[in-house]
């Protein structure tokens, strides 16, 4: 076991050093226990060969490509940014926009609920002070105006 442990460790550090060039053997013993080692110890005979893979290595243009796919990726992230900026603030404009629908709406139905109300409407005061008054027919279109107009708002 103990060779064992060694024999890994001397395989490992042989693949992952790129500048042995050293053989590596399979050698196996009687009772079929393998290890690795540049030279099959007592008692273990050779198995084979073992080929030992050089690490890979990059091509000289790599690094071009590399900075040009990240350029790429950048340009499409910014454009995407700028889209979402966009799309914020179309967004914006149109919560503004159905906001002010909105309290366009609630003051008409206001009007319109003042309207409604039994008796006589004040419309303001004249010169002396003295308030002065909607008539009937004025009121009635009044109110079907702005029934008109509460069609074209959103319900409550």
């Amino acid at each position: 076991m103990k060779h064992f442990k060694v024999a890994c460790a001397t395989a490992f550090c042989i693949f992952f050093s790129s500048s042995t060039c050293a053989q590596i053997l399979e050698c196996r013993d009687e009772n079929g226990k393998k290890m690795f080692a540049t030279v099959c110890p007592k008692g273990f005979t050779q198995a084979r060969e073992v080929e030992i893979l050089k690490p890979p290595t990059e091509p000289k243009d790599a690094g071009v490509a590399r900075a040009k796919t990240m350029k790429k990726l950048l340009e499409k992230d910014a454009e995407y940014r700028t889209r979402v900026e966009q799309q914020a603030v179309l967004d914006g404009i149109e919560r503004d926009k159905q906001r002010k629908i909105a309290d366009a709406c609630y003051e008409e139905r206001k009007k319109l609920k003042s309207l409604l109300v039994e008796g006589p409407y004040e419309t303001g005061k004249d010169r002396d002070g003295n308030p002065t008054f909607m008539d009937e027919q004025t009121r009635q279109e009044k109110i079907k105006a702005l029934n008109e107009k509460l069609k074209q708002c959103p319900a409550e």
